[in-house]
């Protein structure tokens, strides 16, 4: 490319998106929805026939559902026996139609057939640090298995992708940045593949990059200011898409004060769990800990960090974004493989986004008991 040419691509890609693209039009009416209630549906994996995979981790269940006839498969059983589970954290396609059941329960792994059946079990890493590092970077932490799950991706080769917790954060380029791994099932050691920047500690929604692994095994990286798409290549070049104009939410006192709340809550449950547990084998209870006040943000950045980018089998991206206090209408950006924004789709009130299949994406709709259904809709 002529360095000419070279320059107006720059260009081009730096120049902010149509405001047609950035107008929120509703995902439209479900094609099918499954007549029978889960409690917590936790994966949901699209077969070559139109059948799905899916697992409720508060029942403990897993099955094989033709969505148009209502037929249904259960695959497996609770326990820790061959071809059991006890938590079901994710379900990772892989080739040849299989499916790769995470267990968080067992710390291991069940590879499902086309047919839902269990034909095998792999275990998580042990204890391994990345094969691969930064050149210069310090030596990196051990990584054991909780720190590997949940996983966030899969490549077309069936390769598993992760943002370990566990990591020192010096051992990434300037000190304030997260290595993302790549495991191939069966294999004892991991890869370091790039690095996302973390968020500021202890700072509620603090600005972080999101990532996600596309099924050409392409890095995506959802950067924060500017909001843009950054496309990590499989040969290590990286690409930006154009820029999203944002417009940065205010965080009202009454959306802080709940937060605090929820978090005071939860350490004191924590706490009132640890004292029981202390009671039962005679000992005494921690003492309860002394919390300051959560640090926030001036403004919510356009996303929430974590694990906020899904990309769908033919490569299409989606990022979820933050939204007003009280506002319980998701809302996603929808970009082309390449970081381009092509629309911006509103979700039904309440609803969660569980995964895609060919042309299709897989919602959860709750009613007024709190069970979920599951939903098909047309991308």
């Amino acid at each position: 490319m002529s360095p000419r040419r070279f320059l107006l691509s720059v260009l081009l890609a730096s120049q902010p998106i149509g405001l047609a693209a950035q107008t929120t039009v509703p995902i439209g009416r479900p094609n099918l929805e499954y007549p029978e209630a889960f409690s917590s549906i936790t994966g949901v994996r699209e077969l070559a026939d139109g059948r799905v995979i899916v697992a409720d981790s508060r029942e403990r269940t897993l099955q094989l559902i033709d969505l148009r006839t209502g037929a249904v498969k259960a695959i497996g059983r609770e326990g820790r026996g061959p071809g059991e589970f006890l938590a079901i954290i994710g379900l990772l396609p892989q080739p040849g139609d299989q499916t790769l059941l995470i267990d968080a329960g067992n710390r291991r792994c069940l590879r499902l057939g086309a047919d839902g059946s269990v034909v095998e079990t792999l275990g998580l890493p042990r204890l391994s640090s990345p094969s691969s590092q930064q050149a210069g970077a310090p030596p990196a932490a051990p990584i054991s298995s909780l720190a590997l799950l949940p996983p966030r991706g899969t490549d077309d080769r069936g390769r598993l992708y992760f943002e370990p917790f566990s990591m020192r954060p010096s051992a990434a380029p300037g000190g304030d940045s997260t290595v993302i791994l790549r495991w191939t099932p069966g294999q004892v050691g991991v890869d370091s593949v790039g690095w996302v920047r973390a968020p500021i500690p202890a700072v509620v929604w603090a600005p972080a990059e999101s990532w996600q692994v596309a099924p050409d095994g392409r890095i995506i990286v959802a950067k924060p200011a500017p909001y843009r798409i950054e496309v990590m290549g499989r040969t290590g070049q990286t690409t930006q898409g154009p820029v999203v104009p944002y417009t940065p939410i205010r965080i009202p006192e009454a959306e802080r004060k709940e937060r605090q709340d929820q978090r005071d809550a939860e350490m004191a449950q924590t706490m009132q769990m640890a004292g029981t547990q202390a009671g039962r084998s005679g000992g005494n209870a921690p003492p309860a800990p002394k919390l300051a006040d959560l640090v926030f943000a001036e403004a919510k950045p356009p996303f929430d960090g974590g694990s906020v980018v899904a990309v769908a089998p033919d490569g299409q991206i989606w990022v979820e974004r933050t939204r007003a206090w009280g506002d319980s209408i998701p809302v996603f950006d929808v970009f082309d493989p390449a970081g381009k924004l092509q629309r911006r789709v509103a979700l039904p009130k309440g609803s969660r986004l569980l995964s895609f299949g060919r042309g299709t994406v897989y919602l959860s709709r709750k009613d007024e008991d709190d069970l979920e259904y599951l939903q098909r809709y047309a991308r």
